[in-house]
C-alpha cells in the first residue's frame, strides 16, 4: 500500500508518500510522514459574459514548459494531465514540481483550450481565474429538444458520428446547458 497524509482547510499541506506491506498476523510498522507546504495551482472556470452555462464537461488541462519555451495550445489541449471542472467551478493541480506551467480550460473532454494562462509554481499554492470567452463565441451546434407538447427536455445526451475518407467513428457527448435550455455541443476536434 502507499499512505500519504494531507491536511488543512484547503489541504495544503502534505506528505509524501510512503510505501507499506502488511502481512496477514502480523502488527504493521509505525509509519512517520511529515507535512509540508503543497506545491501546485488551484483555480476557479468564470463564466463569460452573457448566457451562464450549466454542464459537467468543462476541462481544466496542465502541461509543464521548459524554461523559455513557448506555449503550444495544441499540446496544451492534449495535455496528459487533465481534471473535470467540479460543478463548483473549481479545479486544482497539486503536488507539483516547481516550475512554469500553461494552465487551459476547455468545454469539453476533446474541444480546443477556450482560455489558458502561464504561472510560476514555486512555493505553496498558486490561485487563479480562468475567464472563460463570451458563450456566443464559441462554434457550438445550439440544439433545442422538445417533447410531444412542445416542451424543453432536461437530461439529453447526444451521440456524435463522425464520417471522414471513407470511414466513421461515434462517440457520445454530454453537451452544456443554457440557461433558456439550449444544449450546446461540444464538437471532437478533427
Amino acid at each position: 500500500y502507499e499512505v500519504r497524509a494531507v491536511a488543512g482547510l484547503r489541504e495544503d499541506r502534505g506528505s509524501e508518500p510512503v510505501s507499506i506491506t502488511l502481512e496477514a498476523g502480523e502488527r504493521p510498522e509505525e509509519l512517520l510522514l511529515k507535512l509540508r507546504d503543497r506545491l501546485g495551482i488551484r483555480g476557479r472556470v468564470l463564466d463569460g459574459p452573457g448566457e451562464r452555462v450549466e454542464g459537467q464537461s468543462m476541462m481544466a488541462r496542465l502541461l509543464p514548459l521548459a524554461p523559455g519555451q513557448e506555449l503550444d495550445l495544441e499540446r496544451l489541449g492534449n495535455a496528459d494531465r487533465t481534471e473535470w471542472v467540479r460543478s463548483s467551478r473549481t479545479f486544482a493541480f497539486l503536488d507539483l514540481e516547481p516550475g512554469t506551467y500553461a494552465v487551459g480550460a476547455s468545454w469539453g473532454w476533446s474541444a480546443p483550450v477556450a482560455v489558458h494562462q502561464v504561472v510560476e509554481v514555486v512555493d505553496g499554492i498558486v490561485e487563479l481565474d480562468l475567464q472563460l470567452p463570451s458563450i456566443e463565441e464559441q462554434e457550438f451546434p445550439r440544439v433545442r429538444v422538445l417533447d410531444g407538447q412542445g416542451a424543453n427536455v432536461p437530461g439529453v445526451n447526444f451521440q456524435f458520428r463522425h464520417e471522414r475518407g471513407g470511414g466513421s467513428s461515434s462517440s457520445g457527448l454530454q453537451p452544456l446547458t443554457t440557461a433558456s435550455g439550449e444544449y450546446l455541443l461540444s464538437v471532437p476536434r478533427g
